[in-house]
């Protein structure tokens, strides 16, 4: 009876086991040495990691409760970079000189809002002109 009722437990355990949290890997081109990086949460404007860049690259790590919309913020760099993200392994690549163009890769939630932004944006200019 032991057996049959830690044979039934165990896959509960493994479900419960917290996520390992998010990681966030960039490498952008024009970014320069030691520009700190930090993630933003969208929501409150915490801090939520931080880290220095080293020859365009850098990484954030951490963990979220919650799914968001968050900013990556580049000191001494004007435009932010809008990331709807969760605890999942991210690559950023692209050049920091054209953030509109900066390619996010590995969390559906950000596919999911890129395509939802690409439907919902060209309404929404049409009612900003009425």
């Amino acid at each position: 009876m032991k057996r049959i009722l830690i044979f039934l437990l165990v896959p509960v355990m493994a479900f419960a086991q917290p996520t390992e949290g998010y990681i966030i890997k960039g490498k952008l081109s024009g970014l320069k040495d030691h520009t700190e990086v930090m993630l933003i949460n969208g929501a409150d404007g915490q801090t939520l990691a931080s880290n220095k860049s080293d020859e365009g690259s850098f990484t954030l790590k951490g963990r979220l409760n919650e799914p968001g919309i968050f900013q990556i913020i580049f000191a001494g760099y004007k435009e932010p970079l809008d990331v709807f993200m969760f605890n999942d392994m991210v690559s950023i690549s692209g050049d920091i000189n054209d953030v509109k163009n900066i390619s996010v890769k590995g969390s559906a939630l950000q596919e999911d809002f890129l395509s939802f932004k690409s439907q919902f944006i060209p309404y929404l200019e049409q009612l900003r002109t009425l």
